[in-house]
């Protein structure tokens, strides 16, 4: 299912949780963001990788943007949480 946005994001949400590598789930997430630019937990999960990846920018962009998309969202939430830790 290469083309299905829910499959990439399950399997590069999965690395992230038990704590394997990232680089990959973040080109997959990157790429499948861009075919649903509007969903908030797809950029929430997009922002959790470059965070595990230490870029701090890329995480705050994609992490504001599940707020602005669904700000009363458990993604948003989690969001917020996230970006409290960035600093």
């Amino acid at each position: 299912m290469p083309n299905s946005p829910n499959t990439a994001d399950t399997l590069a949400w999965a690395p992230i949780i038990t704590k394997g590598p990232t680089r990959l789930p973040a080109i997959c997430l990157k790429t499948q963001s861009k075919n649903r630019p509007n969903s908030a937990g797809m950029q929430y999960h997009l922002g959790m990788v470059y965070s595990k990846l230490n870029d701090k920018n890329n995480a705050t962009i994609h992490l504001k943007k599940a707020i602005s998309l669904a700000p009363d969202s458990p993604p948003a939430k989690d969001a917020r949480t996230a970006l409290q830790g960035l600093g």
